[in-house]
């Protein structure tokens, strides 16, 4: 469920970052987002990796990277499961 902040000023920037040499595109897939698939395309640099930065209100966010290799988990952020044993990285925004 999208946290919903009082004030546009409550919102912090967010950047969020992937690598997949192989992948062509990388969609940003999560709570904030409704895990809508293709709402928040990630850009990608030269050397193979992807960004993107959202505005997100102070709470904790589950999310999944949608590349077209399939979905992905970032192994060097924090992975936890979900209640049904999926894994998803979390972020926590203060």
């Amino acid at each position: 469920m999208p946290r919903l902040a009082s004030k546009k000023t409550n919102l912090k920037s967010v950047k969020f970052s992937f690598s997949d040499t192989s992948a062509k595109f990388v969609s940003l897939v999560g709570e904030f987002n409704e895990w809508q698939a293709g709402r928040n395309l990630m850009k990608k640099s030269k050397d193979g990796s992807f960004s993107a930065t959202l505005k997100l209100a102070p709470g904790a966010y589950s999310y999944k990277f949608l590349a077209d290799t399939g979905w992905k988990t970032d192994n060097s952020k924090m992975v936890i499961k979900d209640p049904i044993g999926n894994e998803n990285n979390q972020i926590v925004v203060e």
